[in-house]
C-alpha cells in the first residue's frame, strides 16, 4: 500500500489488483484505478487492463505459490516489466 501511495503522489498511474475488499476501497481514494480481485488468475489481470501496463509489482508475500502465478501471469498477458517481492533467497 505504501508504494502504490508513494507512486501515486508522484505522479503515476497505478493501477491496484487486490483479494482484500477493504484493501481496494481504502486505495480507491488515491490510486488511479482499484479492482478487487486474484492475481493467480490471468483472464482477471487481462480484464482489469494489465496488457497495459509498463511495469506490474507483484508484493504477495504470504503466499509464495500465489505470487510466483501471479509474476508467470503477468509476464504472460506481455508486461515487459515485472518486479516481485521475494521473502527468503531460494523465492
Amino acid at each position: 500500500m505504501s508504494l502504490a501511495e508513494s507512486l501515486s503522489e508522484a505522479g503515476t498511474e497505478v493501477l491496484l489488483f487486490e483479494r482484500n475488499g477493504t484493501i481496494v476501497q481504502n486505495a480507491s481514494s488515491f490510486v488511479t484505478y482499484a479492482v478487487q480481485g486474484d492475481a493467480t488468475n490471468k483472464r482477471s489481470l487481462e480484464e482489469a487492463g494489465f496488457k497495459e501496463c509498463d511495469i506490474a509489482v507483484v508484493a504477495i508475500g504470504s503466499n509464495m505459490e500465489a505470487s510466483m502465478l501471479a509474476t508467470a501471469n503477468c509476464r504472460e498477458i506481455g508486461v515487459k516489466n515485472v518486479i516481485a517481492k521475494a521473502t527468503n533467497e531460494m523465492h
